[in-house]
């Protein structure tokens, strides 16, 4: 071949690897997904595609590529660098491309005219829902995550760039799912919750088939603007009817749902949820976790709207809920909460290894339900135990039986036959950011006891003291189990307590007597014959707060104060 001939193929070599190096990839929907076309050259006009006003996402390969919202160039236009732009609506372009041209390699763009860069590939998974505890980041393919530290751990993910395939086993294999760029803050709802064992990208031009794809992301991760999902559920504990959205929600009587929601999920950002339509009345951030009864905020059965937090947003501290609480059950050995105790926050699926195995007499649950079986591995007779206390579990059969217990998953469905009786609800005494605390004078407080055929109770009442005395223990610390607050004693028109799922114990209760004048406590024991016997249960303690007399449940005996905030409500 003589040099004339070889410099021509020379040259048409570089004229061709340079217009297939110049590609650009338009896809129907996000995610490079649905029905696309491959472009080498300018397309004037999308419509003859059929595609006009119809890409979702987009690669770009080799050279930059002008997008115009108008046939032949025109309308508003952006500039894409070469990269892969999984949504087109973060830069307001989805469903909106009409024309589309290669930038010449020595054209000068000005700054404004570029779309944001496109952001390189990776996939972050996470320990716990809701992109929260230990993570682990990468953009390579990972054959076996055990190598990482991660093997069956990861409950939430964040795709960025590219669709990811993840599976049960190593190399690829076992079951498949592939995520689309997005955010998905709990793995559970398509069965891989800790099980993810490996993963790799997937190329963009491969075609999926739509069985194989994860349910749709949360977007919009790096725009700033509010992203995530809250569901609520008729029942306190995530039971009964649900109803879930991405979207901010007026007025959820459209929904069906107005004034019913007991509990919630909140996934991905904070959430604020309002007691009249159109975000109006009293209205208190939700942070990203479970709530197993919204009473503490006040919003028990009156949540009427509900819109998604930036993830940018400066929220006042005084605006949010009390933290979520963490899911544990707690089981005593004796009712009422008395004798040895053993928490866990795990499944177990043999109490013998931890010394409890058909010891446990009563119970207190928070955060999540858990199923608590009367043979190991959860087998035998099961029973669901919704969020709060149970004194006895003598009433569902299972008073010293239980040998295994798992968390249930907060979208599992159960049915109602499955449950345990209500329990009582667990007072969440713990102080609320930045709020100002007070001390109120209890004016008198009674033990409720019991002996076989009669119930008895210790009243103490307030009477003049007569001389000096020594200090009484400063702060006895009691649990704070509920009752009523803000009720006038006496048939007056306060608001019953807000009862939630919360801490067990907490609330420090001062006993200063002063060592001269005042009053002191003079306890009566008063009996009343009742059918049957009952464990000693709780003390019921009347305060007086800024003229309002008030009532309280507490597990140990008060001193003569209690801790209160501005609305007269327990706290620690």
């Amino acid at each position: 071949m003589n040099a004339i001939s070889r410099t021509l193929l020379a040259m048409a070599g570089v004229v061709f690897a340079t217009h297939a190096a110049a590609q650009a990839t338009f896809f129907e929907d996000e995610g490079y997904t649905g029905r696309s076309i491959n472009a080498t050259q300018q397309v004037p006009a999308f419509e003859r595609h059929g595609l006009n006003d119809r890409a979702s996402s987009v690669v770009i390969v080799g050279e930059r590529w002008e997008i115009c919202q108008d046939s032949q160039f025109n309308g508003p236009c952006l500039v894409l660098r070469p990269g892969r732009y999984p949504s087109l609506a973060a830069i307001g372009m989805n469903d909106r491309i009409s024309s589309a041209r290669i930038v010449s390699r020595n054209a000068r763009v000005d700054d404004d005219r570029y779309a944001p860069a496109p952001e390189a590939a990776q996939v972050t998974f996470y320990e716990r829902e809701g992109f929260d505890g230990r993570s682990f980041s990468t953009a390579a393919q990972v054959v076996n995550l055990r190598r990482s530290g991660f093997n069956d751990r990861a409950s939430s993910a964040v795709v960025v760039g590219d669709r990811y395939e993840v599976c049960e086993e190593n190399r690829f294999r076992g079951r498949c799912v592939v995520l689309r760029p997005g955010r998905y803050a709990s793995l559970a709802a398509m069965g891989l919750n800790g099980r993810i064992t490996s993963v790799r990208a997937v190329a963009a031009d491969a075609r999926i088939a739509e069985d194989r794809y994860a349910p749709a992301p949360l977007t919009g991760q790096t725009t700033g603007q509010a992203t995530g999902q809250v569901t609520f559920f008729e029942r306190e504990g995530f039971a009964g009817r649900s109803f879930a959205t991405q979207d901010q929600v007026a007025n959820l009587r459209g929904a069906g749902f107005n004034d019913r929601a007991s509990s919630a999920v909140v996934l991905g950002e904070g959430w604020e949820v309002c007691d009249d339509a159109r975000f109006g009345g009293r209205c208190v951030v939700l942070r990203p976790g479970r709530y197993a009864s919204p009473a503490a905020m006040g919003l028990n059965d009156r949540i009427s709207s509900a819109r998604a937090v930036a993830s940018n947003a400066r929220i006042a501290d005084l605006r949010y809920a009390p933290a979520p609480v963490t899911g544990e059950v707690s089981f005593f050995e004796h009712e009422g909460f008395a004798g040895r105790v053993f928490t866990t926050a795990e499944s177990v699926d043999n109490l013998k290894r931890s010394g409890f195995n058909d010891l446990a007499a009563s119970a207190v649950v928070l955060g999540d339900r858990y199923e608590v079986c009367d043979d190991a591995g959860y087998n035998g007779r099961c029973v669901v135990l919704s969020p709060g206390r149970y004194p006895s579990l003598a009433a569902m059969g299972l008073n010293n039986r239980i040998s295994s217990v798992r968390s249930v998953e907060w979208n599992a469905r159960v049915d109602d036959g499955r449950y345990a009786p209500v329990p009582v609800p667990v007072y969440d005494s713990r102080r609320r950011g930045g709020e100002q605390l007070y001390e109120a004078t209890i004016s008198s407080s009674r033990a409720v006891l019991a002996t076989s055929g009669q119930r008895c109770w210790v009243e103490s009442e307030q009477v003049p003291q007569e001389r000096s005395g020594a200090n009484v223990p400063g702060a006895i610390v009691g649990a704070i189990l509920g009752g009523v607050l803000g009720h006038q004693v006496g048939g007056g028109t306060g608001k019953d307590i807000a009862t939630v799922g919360g801490a067990v114990a907490g609330a420090a209760v001062g006993a200063n007597v002063g060592r001269g004048g005042g009053t002191t406590a003079q306890d009566v024991q008063r009996c009343e014959n009742v059918p049957g016997g009952a464990q000693p249960a709780y003390w019921d303690v009347t305060y007086n707060f800024r003229g309002q007399d008030h009532r309280v449940q507490m597990a140990a005996a008060p001193g003569r104060t209690i801790t209160v905030n501005e609305q007269g409500e327990p706290r620690q």
